[in-house]
């Protein structure tokens, strides 16, 4: 993927925009994690035995991530105003599963946090896709979501096959699996518009600037909730796309992290978050085939 997601869009239709470009600021918050938050599912996670973790700073778990991001980090496109989301929860559950109670989080450019120009934090949680190229600067744990692709558009437009896609004028968000897959694997007629955000790029279709936007399913199932019937993800297309949580280059604390990852799995904690946290079903999206 990704991706960058987004929040509510809109513009004079009624939907309320929360737009953020490449000037936006960096975002903090913090606290401890509550066993109230995220539907009651952090309640009883405790450290994993035989867990060595070094935190960047001492009994604080530091988390970055990129917003906004409906589904992952839902309530908004600051830090100080999340309430929940699949990530927000997930890297909740995982600092308690490391014995860390404390919890803090940034808000950062993606792109900055997928080639390792972002320092000084433990993990990060934003939608990012395992790739080759991106562990040459980062590190990545286990795989902790399978994502595919898809397209979003206006409500009413067809895509039943793959000569209708390529006829289409694609966005993507820059930096993420979605333009790669637009311009590699679809390859449409006309040049993909690439846009720094999310929000850019879903009120681009909506003002009938472009025609869909190429980003992971439950993504765009996301914002289809989010824009109150006014898109629709009418296909999506098959892709090995895992997202993983990253770490610096240089962080010793990869298997711990895998190892929180896995007994947050065998625990039904995962599969719980996604239930509670995550909007749509993606397996009732036509897959089209690509190539």
């Amino acid at each position: 993927m990704r991706l960058r997601l987004v929040s509510t869009i809109a513009l004079a239709w009624g939907l309320t925009l929360a737009a953020c470009g490449s000037s936006k600021s960096t975002s903090a918050g913090s606290g401890s994690s509550s066993a109230s938050e995220c539907g009651g599912v952090l309640t009883g996670i405790k450290k994993a035995d035989g867990i060595t973790f070094t935190p960047t700073k001492a009994g604080t778990f530091t988390v970055v991530t990129n917003l906004p991001g409906p589904g992952f980090w839902d309530g908004g496109d600051t830090i100080s105003k999340i309430t929940g989301g699949y990530e927000f929860c997930l890297s909740k559950a995982l600092g308690l599963k490391l014995g860390l109670k404390s919890w803090t989080a940034r808000d950062e450019k993606f792109q900055a946090i997928t080639t390792g120009v972002v320092k000084d934090f433990d993990v990060a949680l934003t939608q990012s896709s395992i790739t080759d190229e991106r562990k040459q600067v980062v590190n990545f744990s286990d795989s902790y979501y399978k994502s595919d692709q898809s397209i979003i558009v206006k409500a009413g437009t067809k895509v039943p096959d793959l000569d209708t896609l390529k006829k289409l004028k694609l966005g993507a968000q820059t930096g993420t699996t979605g333009e790669f897959f637009a311009n590699e694997m679809i390859k449409p007629t006309a040049t993909t518009q690439v846009f720094q955000d999310l929000t850019s790029a879903y009120t681009a279709v909506l003002a009938g600037q472009i025609d869909g936007v190429i980003m992971d399913t439950a993504i765009n199932l996301n914002q289809v909730k989010a824009s109150g019937g006014k898109l629709d993800v009418p296909a999506q297309f098959a892709n090995d796309d895992n997202y993983g949580i990253i770490l610096p280059k240089d962080s010793k604390n990869v298997a711990a992290v895998n190892t929180a990852l896995k007994a947050l799995t065998t625990d039904g904690v995962l599969t719980k978050l996604l239930a509670s946290e995550l909007g749509g079903d993606p397996s009732k999206v036509p897959f089209i085939k690509i190539g």
